[in-house]
């Protein structure tokens, strides 16, 4: 790599972080300017049964009452009515949207819930207030005390705590329909949908369950007023997500200042920082990767690694203690419907390999990295070590002994250039700061060792060369002790959600138990004609459009059809 190389890619590092400080700059001038955003939730039901998933589409919008494109990243919670956070979800933002689920395990207890969103962004602030969603979830796998519905008045905020407007529409040219047939959704001409909005749409069987609740809870959107935890304040996610820590010494008068540092988050979609710790021993550092591995391997990059404690911050801020939930009792006319939801759901669950909702594919991160050359060891002879695989199958990289450590250098595509520069180590997306412990690996066990012969930046330190290897499992386990693992909660990826095709008959056979036919959480505005099958079960059903407009008003469109 010659000297202009090293210039351009310092030029490069300094234009990342200045324009990483415009970006920081211009969200805390718009934050002075009143920009606010809000977060609207919509839900596929309002009462859940455990082994039961709970879908919802969110959407985030600022006071102008446009998409927010501020935030990257949302968080939704799920409280039960001891003011418990008992789920939690980080959501990629995509111009201001965002869908996921929650599965409702065996070990919650029957009650009422509420479902909270809100980015960071809206935390920045003494006075927070949030919308919140009112839920009921039923533990089928315990008692149930079945009496009448009484309501217990509590003092909330009833805002918006209504569906706007409510209207009829025919989406279908024929109200009854046999089993597994298809269903034909007519949009084009119905109503003009509004870009501005989101729609979700959603199509269930009717019973006396559904009903109650439906009368008891709504789709209800209620405003909550909270306070912080702390007087910390979460940085905004305008870039990607953040993720916050500090070191600690062990022992005294240790400087905790420019410690750096190597964050990995492993996976096909690997991703590698090297960052440096503040005056205090903080750190922190934005993902803008989707990845769905929630492991982060961090590694302080000196030798004194055993002289420090590496402490992730937490997420949890928001204090629910004033939150007010309505007394749970249920009809004990409900119980044959309850019966029948649990062994719909339980035959549901049994079939769920066949049946599971399928996650959007992300882009590879050694796409970023440009590798000159990759070498498939399947189509070499095999050696058992690093050394004779460089040696035989790799012409650009060899090892070298300095001192009483093995290194391994990569050569330059610049002719009799030689950098003192080390070479960057990556195996199965894993950073290795000693080459040490690859010279007693087994290399039968590497599927492909790539290279790349530039220079290459990362964080503040310059390498000579890379050197990438993925084993044939994918999940080398490092073999030292300065790599610390942490566990994150990571965005939830993005579903196409499961719907049966009847057209093929290799489905046939596998029993059909599905009480929402079909959920989408983001109807697109030139979606002219939508598309599902009924399932075995015969009964009503309803169909339901929810719209959220930018300023918050729900407003829902009905139709229904029976199957016999």
């Amino acid at each position: 790599m010659d000297r202009l190389k090293l210039i351009l890619a310092l030029l490069l590092f300094s234009f990342a972080k200045n324009n990483l400080l415009a970006k920081n700059n211009k969200a805390y001038s718009e934050k002075n300017n009143a920009i606010k955003e809000n977060v609207y939730i919509s839900i596929n039901s309002n009462v859940a049964l455990t082994g039961e998933r709970l879908y919802f589409s969110l959407i985030c919008v600022k006071n102008n009452n446009t998409y927010s494109d501020l935030s990257k990243i949302a968080y939704v919670e799920l409280i039960n009515d001891s003011k418990e956070v008992v789920k939690r979800q980080k959501l990629s933002l995509n111009d201001g949207k965002s869908q996921s689920f929650f599965f409702i395990p065996s070990d919650f207890k029957t009650g009422n819930y509420k479902i909270v969103g809100y980015t960071n962004w809206m935390l920045d602030s003494n006075d927070i207030e949030l919308n919140a969603i009112n839920i009921s979830i039923i533990n089928t796998y315990q008692p149930l005390q079945l009496k009448e519905k009484q309501f217990q008045k509590v003092s909330i905020d009833l805002t918006n705590n209504i569906i706007d407007e409510k209207t009829k529409l025919s989406f279908l040219n024929k109200k009854t329909y046999s089993k597994r047939e298809l269903v034909k959704l007519s949009m084009d001409n119905l109503i003009k949908l509004n870009p501005s909005s989101n729609y979700s749409l959603k199509v269930y069987k009717k019973d006396s369950l559904t009903d109650f609740f439906n009368q008891s809870t709504g789709l209800k959107n209620e405003k909550i007023k909270l306070i912080k935890k702390t007087t910390e304040k979460p940085i905004s996610e305008i870039r990607g997500e953040i993720i916050t820590g500090k070191i600690t010494s062990k022992q005294k008068n240790i400087d905790l200042k420019n410690i750096d540092l190597a964050v990995t988050i492993t996976n096909k979609t690997s991703f590698i920082k090297i960052i440096q710790t503040n005056h205090l021993g903080h750190f922190g550092f934005s993902i803008e990767n989707l990845s769905e591995n929630s492991n982060l391997l961090i590694q302080i990059l000196n030798d004194d690694y055993d002289k420090y404690d590496i402490e992730l911050n937490t997420t949890d801020y928001l204090d629910y203690s004033s939150l007010q939930f309505e007394s749970f009792n249920i009809n004990a006319s409900l119980n044959k419907s309850l019966e029948k939801r649990s062994i719909s759901n339980q035959i549901e669950n049994a079939y769920i390999e066949s049946k599971k909702d399928s996650i959007k594919s992300v882009q590879e991160f050694r796409e970023f990295l440009k590798l000159d050359n990759i070498y498939n060891l399947e189509d070499y002879t095999r050696f058992k070590s690093l050394k004779e695989t460089l040696k035989e199958i790799i012409p650009h990289a060899y090892y070298k002994k300095i001192g009483k450590k093995n290194t391994i250098q990569i050569s330059d595509n610049t002719k009799d250039y030689d950098s003192n520069s080390p070479t960057l180590i990556i195996i199965d997306g894993i950073y290795i700061q000693d080459a040490d412990e690859l010279f007693n690996y087994n290399f039968d066990n590497v599927k492909s060792i790539g290279v790349k012969r530039d220079g290459y930046l990362l964080g503040s330190k310059i390498f000579n060369g890379i050197l990438w290897i993925e084993t044939i499992s994918g999940d080398y386990e490092p073999n030292n002790n300065f790599v610390v693992k942490k566990e994150i909660l990571r965005p939830s990826p993005e579903l196409v959600y499961f719907k049966p095709d009847y057209s093929q008959s290799s489905s046939s056979r596998i029993p059909d138990y599905r009480l929402q036919l079909l959920w989408i959480p983001r109807v697109k505005t030139d979606d002219k004609e939508i598309f599902f099958y009924t399932s075995d079960l015969e009964g009503d059903y309803e169909i339901v459009m929810e719209e959220i407009t930018s300023t918050g008003l729900r407003k829902i469109y009905t139709d229904s059809f029976e199957v016999k």
